[in-house]
C-alpha cells in the first residue's frame, strides 16, 4: 500500500461546446475511484447550492459557473448582480427554445419577467410588477414586436390602459382609464387613421381625428354634452369651416385655407342673430366690417391688411363718422344728430387735432368755424344761413373783429 498521495496539478483548458464555455479547473487525483474531480466538487450539492446562493457579484458567479461542466450544469441559470443585489436571472428552456429573463428590484422582488427566442427577440408574455408584487403590466410579443392584448394597471389593481397590437402597431380600440376606473380616453386605430375621444365622467369632451399622426377632418369639442367647437383640418392645418358655440347656440364662424383665415367671418348674439359680418384675407381683417344691434347696423368699419383704413361709422342716437389711414385718425370727424343732420366737424392729422373745428346749426348749416393758429391764438368765423357775418381774431394777446371787411381792434 502506497501511503504517499500523489498530487498532480493539471493545466487549464477552454472548451467550446454549444456555446458553453468550460474551463477545466486545477484538479487533484486523490484516488483512482474519484477521477478528475476538484476538492470543492466533493461537497454535497446542498452545500454547493448554498455557496452559489451567497455569491453577490456577477464576476464571482460567472467565474464559478465557467469553472467546468459540473458547475455549469449546477448553475444553468445566469445571474447578474448589481451593488451586491441580484439584478437579473436568465434561464434557458430547451423545450421551447427560449430564454426566460427575470429582473429583480432592490428588495429582491420580481419587477419584470419576459422571454426571448434564440434571435434575442421578445416572445410570449412580458409581465411587470409593482413593489407590492401586484401586476402592473402584461404584454404579448411575437417576433420581437408587441402582438396581442396589453394591459396596464394602477397600483390599486384598477385597469389603467388596455391596448391591442398587431406586430407592433396599435389596432382597434385603446382604453385609458382614470384611477377610479372611469373612462378617460378611447382611441380607435384603423390603418393610418386615429380617432381620440376624451371623457370626464360620462361626458364626451372632444372627438379628434388624425391621419398619419396629423390632425385631419372634422373635430368636435364639447362642454357638458353641448357642442363647443366644430373644426375642420387637412393634413395638420386648419382648412374649411370652424364654428364656435356658446350656451345659446352658434357664436362664431371662420373659414380657413391652409391654416389661415380667409373669407367671410360671422359672429352671432345670444338670440342667434348675426352680430358681426367681416372678411379675412391671409389671417387679417380686410374690407368692410359691419356690427349689428337689435337687427340694425351699429357700426361699419373699413379695414385693409388688418388696419383701419377709410370710414369708421357709428350709428347710435346720433351718427359719428371717423376717417382713418393706416390705423391713424385723419381728415374730419363728423357728428350728426338723431335726425341725421350734421352738427360738428373736427379735423385730425395722424391721431392729433389739426386746429380746425366747425359747428353747424339744427338745419345742418355752418354756424361757427374756429381755426387755431397756435396754442394761444385763434380765428373764429360766425355764419348765418351759410353767410359769413363776422370774424373774431385773437393774435398775440390782442383782439380784433372783422365786419364787412373792416377790421376793428377791441380793447
Amino acid at each position: 500500500m502506497n501511503h504517499n498521495k500523489k498530487i498532480i496539478k493539471s493545466n487549464t483548458y477552454n472548451i467550446s461546446n454549444n456555446n458553453k464555455k468550460i474551463i477545466k479547473s486545477n484538479t487533484y487525483n486523490i484516488s483512482n475511484n474519484i477521477p478528475n474531480k476538484s476538492y470543492i466538487e466533493l461537497l454535497p450539492v446542498r452545500i454547493l447550492k448554498n455557496i452559489i446562493f451567497f455569491l453577490r457579484t456577477t464576476k464571482d458567479y460567472l467565474n464559478l459557473r465557467s469553472t467546468n461542466a459540473y458547475f455549469y450544469d449546477l448553475m444553468l441559470t445566469i445571474k447578474i448582480f448589481q451593488y451586491n443585489y441580484l439584478k437579473k436571472e436568465i434561464k434557458f428552456n430547451s423545450i421551447v427554445n427560449s430564454y426566460e429573463v427575470i429582473t429583480y428590484d432592490y428588495n429582491n422582488s420580481i419587477s419584470q419577467i419576459c422571454y426571448y427566442d434564440l434571435l434575442r427577440q421578445k416572445k410570449g408574455l412580458e409581465k411587470y410588477y409593482f413593489k407590492n408584487k401586484q401586476l402592473s403590466k402584461i404584454s404579448n410579443y411575437k417576433y420581437g414586436s408587441k402582438h396581442g392584448l396589453e394591459k396596464i394597471y394602477f397600483i390599486n389593481n384598477i385597469l389603467k390602459q388596455q391596448t391591442q397590437y398587431r406586430f407592433g402597431k396599435k389596432i382597434n380600440n385603446e382604453f385609458i382609464n382614470n384611477i377610479d376606473g372611469t373612462c378617460k380616453f378611447i382611441i380607435t386605430y384603423k390603418y393610418n387613421i386615429k380617432t381620440v375621444k376624451k371623457f370626464i365622467g360620462k361626458n364626451l369632451i372632444y372627438n379628434l381625428n388624425f391621419l398619419n399622426n396629423k390632425i385631419h377632418g372634422i373635430n368636435l369639442s364639447y362642454d357638458f354634452e353641448k357642442l363647443k367647437r366644430y373644426e375642420t383640418f387637412h393634413n395638420g392645418y386648419y382648412n374649411g369651416t370652424t364654428k364656435f358655440y356658446n350656451f345659446s347656440g352658434i357664436n362664431e364662424i371662420y373659414f380657413y385655407e391652409n391654416n389661415k383665415k380667409n373669407g367671410i367671418y360671422l359672429k352671432y348674439n345670444i338670440l342667434n342673430n348675426i352680430n358681426t359680418i367681416a372678411n379675412y384675407k391671409n389671417n387679417k381683417l380686410d374690407g368692410n366690417l359691419k356690427i349689428f344691434s337689435n337687427d340694425k347696423i351699429y357700426k361699419t368699419i373699413n379695414l385693409k391688411n388688418g388696419l383701419l383704413n377709410g370710414k369708421y361709422i357709428e350709428y347710435k342716437n346720433e351718427k359719428n363718422i371717423f376717417n382713418f389711414k393706416n390705423n391713424l385718425l385723419n381728415d374730419f370727424f363728423e357728428e350728426y344728430d338723431i335726425n341725421n343732420i350734421l352738427r360738428y366737424k373736427i379735423n385730425f392729422s395722424n391721431n392729433k387735432f389739426n386746429n380746425i373745428y366747425k359747428k353747424y346749426n339744427y338745419n345742418g348749416e355752418l354756424d361757427i368755424e374756429v381755426f387755431f393758429i397756435n396754442y394761444n391764438d385763434y380765428i373764429v368765423k360766425k355764419y348765418e344761413k351759410t353767410i359769413l357775418k363776422y370774424i373774431f381774431h385773437k393774435i398775440k394777446k390782442k383782439y380784433f373783429i372783422t365786419i364787412n371787411n373792416t377790421i376793428i381792434k377791441l380793447n
